[in-house]
């Protein structure tokens, strides 16, 4: 809607009626044979009163709403008003040609002559503006659904990531906690240990709870931290390389790689609860990352027992990796399962949006 306040918009409004009150005074010329200055008297007056009109005509228009209105009432208080507006500038167009400016009679004669198409432009001039500012009050009403629609969804997927982030497996705690008092009888330094480990991993989820993304260095310390307590509890029942970005392991230009938080998290519980738990032979776990093309390639596999019973398909944590990617980015192929012979593998792809500068 046009807003006075809006310098550029006022500027084009009357810029625009300035040509249009232009072609109004050649048409005075071309059909009239007063004199000049009674044409241009005319035509001011006209780009004067209809400039403001313009203006003023954002008001019925706004609070004279199909929402709240019938349309035959609508129809009707418009045709009132613009019968009213065109008796208003005529009557003031009369008063300062011929009483104020005292312009000749052979002008006063084509103004009586003209009369009933001047009546027809001042409604089809009301008319105009008040479709325009009805065509922008819808427009800008739409477009603000649009935002509404735009936030909520955002609001709903912020809620379903956040949701799918809590979603860490309880029974790491519940284990972590069971250790730990057995450890405080049997092995008082390893209770200690771990309490700050577990202490140090809970304090880093906490924090990352209501952020979205988060480098990839720090993702990566997390996880080092999470085996870290879990070898505490498995002892030598596994083996996993560690991603330190301080040994130079990671290429320096991935560190600052922002990756949706704690996206790591679930792929490891899924190394040591299927590779692990289910084994009976050592288990070796690797975590590896490279860039490939414009993505982020983060694979962790593990070995595991093929004569073990393990459930069909994929568990609640890569379901939620795969969901939580495809909410984020808008893809669904940004996860590959792999599971050959004795070697289980999990692929993410992450888009690289901005990384570390050395």
């Amino acid at each position: 809607m046009l807003e006075v306040s809006r310098k550029n918009t006022f500027l084009y409004f009357t810029i625009f009626w300035f040509i249009v009150s232009f072609l109004y005074f050649l048409g005075l010329n071309y059909i009239s044979n007063g004199k000049a200055d009674s044409r241009l008297i005319d035509a001011f007056i006209f780009f004067l009163f209809f400039l403001a009109l313009g203006y003023a005509s954002k008001f019925p228009t706004k609070y004279i709403s199909f929402e709240s209105s019938k349309p035959l009432k609508i129809f009707f208080n418009h045709a009132f008003a613009s019968m009213v507006v065109t008796g208003i500038w005529l009557k003031l167009n009369y008063l300062i040609l011929f009483e104020l400016a005292n312009q000749s009679k052979v002008y006063h004669q084509f103004f009586l002559d003209t009369i009933l198409w001047r009546v027809i432009i001042g409604i089809l001039i009301y008319s105009v503006f008040v479709i325009f500012h009805y065509t922008m009050l819808y427009y800008e009403s739409y477009n603000e659904k649009l935002e509404r629609e735009a936030e909520l969804k955002t609001s709903i997927i912020e809620a379903e990531l956040r949701n799918l982030r809590f979603q860490i497996n309880p029974h790491f705690i519940f284990n972590c906690l069971n250790s730990i008092t057995s450890l405080t009888v049997s092995n008082p330094d390893k209770a200690r240990e771990m309490t700050i480990k577990l202490s140090d991993y809970l304090r880093y989820t906490l924090a990352k709870s209501e952020k979205r993304m988060s480098k990839l260095g720090d993702e990566l310390k997390n996880v080092n931290l999470y085996f870290e307590i879990e070898k505490i509890r498995f002892g030598e029942k596994f083996e996993y390389e560690e991603l330190v970005p301080l040994a130079g392991n990671v290429p320096d230009n991935l560190l600052n790689v922002e990756i949706p938080s704690m996206i790591l998290q679930p792929l490891s519980e899924n190394a040591i609860k299927h590779g692990v738990y289910e084994s009976l032979e050592k288990v070796n776990i690797k975590l590896n990352c490279i860039r490939e093309g414009n993505y982020l390639k983060i694979t962790i596999e593990n070995n595991f027992d093929p004569d073990s019973k393990r459930n069909d398909g994929e568990g609640i944590g890569l379901k939620n990796i795969r969901e939580r990617l495809k909410l984020i980015y808008g893809i669904d192929n940004l996860v590959s399962v792999n599971a050959k012979e004795n070697l289980f593998s999990v692929t993410l792809y992450v888009p690289i949006f901005n990384e570390a500068r050395p």
